[in-house]
C-alpha cells in the first residue's frame, strides 16, 4: 500500500512539474510576443493576473517566506 501511495505521489509531482513548466513556457512567449502571442497564452496571462491579484500582497508575501524557509530547511537537512 506505501508502495501505491509512492508510485502515485511520484506521478502527481511529475505532473504539477510539467504543468508548471507548460505555464512558464506559455509566460515566456507572452513575454517575447505581448498581445499578439494569441488568444490562448493571453487568456493564460489573465487568468494568472487575476488570481494573483486576488491573493493581496500580504498573502505573496508570506508564501515567499514560506518557500524560502523550506528551501533553506531543505538545504540544512541535506548538509546532515
Amino acid at each position: 500500500m506505501i508502495e501505491k501511495l509512492s508510485i502515485l505521489r511520484n506521478v502527481l509531482f511529475l505532473v504539477v512539474q510539467m504543468l508548471f513548466s507548460f505555464v512558464v513556457i506559455v509566460v515566456f512567449i507572452y513575454a517575447l510576443m505581448g498581445e499578439g502571442s494569441g488568444g490562448f497564452v493571453v487568456s493564460v496571462i489573465n487568468n494568472i493576473t487575476d488570481i494573483t491579484s486576488s491573493f493581496g500582497s500580504e498573502t505573496i508575501v508570506s508564501l515567499a517566506i514560506l518557500f524560502a524557509s523550506l528551501c533553506f530547511l531543505k538545504k540544512y537537512q541535506d548538509k546532515l
